[in-house]
């Protein structure tokens, strides 16, 4: 059986998805027009958005459908990454 550590999440990290191979994919707004959702394993797989002023529900919609598309983005990608986690020091 596997342990797990409880950490706490970066600052901007609004969800967190590990991967197969015990990497964090984390989702995060880095301003409040855009976010990112990267692996810290790979480091070579991320997804960036961007909320465009005219988006039809105006740009608080487009920032809840944008982290959406970001966490089923993380979501398929910890299902199939298999990087380790980069060690810290």
């Amino acid at each position: 059986m596997s342990q797990t550590t409880q950490t706490a999440w970066p600052e901007g990290v609004i969800a967190r998805y590990l991967s197969v191979g015990g990497a964090t994919v984390d989702v995060r707004n880095v301003a409040v027009s855009a976010g990112t959702a990267a692996c810290s394993g790979c480091q070579e797989s991320e997804f960036f958005w961007r909320v465009t002023a005219d988006c039809m529900g105006g740009p608080e919609h487009a920032r809840e459908m944008n982290a959406e598309d970001a966490r089923h983005w993380a979501q398929d990608h910890a299902e199939t990454c298999r990087a380790m986690p980069r060690p810290t020091a």
